[in-house]
């Protein structure tokens, strides 16, 4: 999406270069200014990106402590 945005700001840019009437250069600036305004958009992070959020502990019952290894037997 970003990438189609900046091709057709590429193209409204060298269309300005080429017409000399001052309607037709309002227009073609004016919508150079609405897409780099979505691009900003979309290239901004969300609000959210920076907060710290805290550590949450796993719910259900702690591990066990101690026992002995289970014998990886698997000749049936």
């Amino acid at each position: 999406m970003i990438e189609l945005i900046e091709l057709e700001l590429e193209k409204i840019k060298m269309r300005l270069m080429s017409f000399p009437g001052q309607q037709d250069r309002i227009g073609l600036k004016a919508e150079q200014v609405h897409l780099q305004k979505i691009l900003r958009q979309l290239r901004r992070k969300p609000p959210e990106a920076g907060l710290a959020v805290p550590a949450v502990p796993p719910k259900g019952p702690p591990p066990q402590q101690g026992g002995a290894e289970a014998p990886l037997d698997f000749d049936d």
